[in-house]
């Protein structure tokens, strides 16, 4: 089931969908040969509701990561909705996650600049800062047009 009570789409799906593409991207950003794992989940950031029928995109970008000897790595995947007959598009939920290493050496990936600082340490980061050096995917999603799944 997609939709909750309310006829939006559910919560837990857009998480797990965040989920399947920072996994994806940690295997991008470790490399070849490596196979990074789950760590925990550091945040979630529930913005904006998701109507069915919506057009959504997730976007996902390692947000910190201190380099070798240490192996973990945060990744940051934001749902934006897109409203196609005004042109706009909308954030709607922000997932923070961690994962490491399981024995490859990582590149170090630190903030440029924060806008609205958190009081959380360094690994953590703001909602619009702009990450050095990241590896960004995408990953669009048709089901949220599908009614009634």
């Amino acid at each position: 089931m997609l939709s909750n009570t309310n006829g939006r789409i559910f919560g837990g799906y857009l998480m797990s969908r965040a989920y399947e593409l920072a996994r994806c991207t940690a295997y991008l950003f470790c490399g070849r040969d490596s196979r990074p794992y789950f760590v925990a989940v550091d945040q979630i950031s529930f913005l904006r509701p998701v109507e069915i029928g919506s057009l959504i995109s997730f976007r996902c970008k390692v947000a910190y990561a201190a380099g070798w000897p240490d192996r973990a790595f945060q990744l940051r995947v934001e749902t934006l909705i897109h409203d196609l007959k005004q042109g706009t598009v909308f954030p709607s939920n922000v997932f923070e996650f961690t994962f490491r290493s399981d024995h490859k050496p990582i590149r170090k990936v630190v903030p440029n600049t924060y806008r609205g600082p958190t009081a959380r340490t360094l690994a953590h980061w703001s909602r619009s800062m702009h990450v050095r050096g990241c590896m960004e995917s995408h990953q669009w999603l048709a089901p949220a047009l599908c009614r009634g799944h």
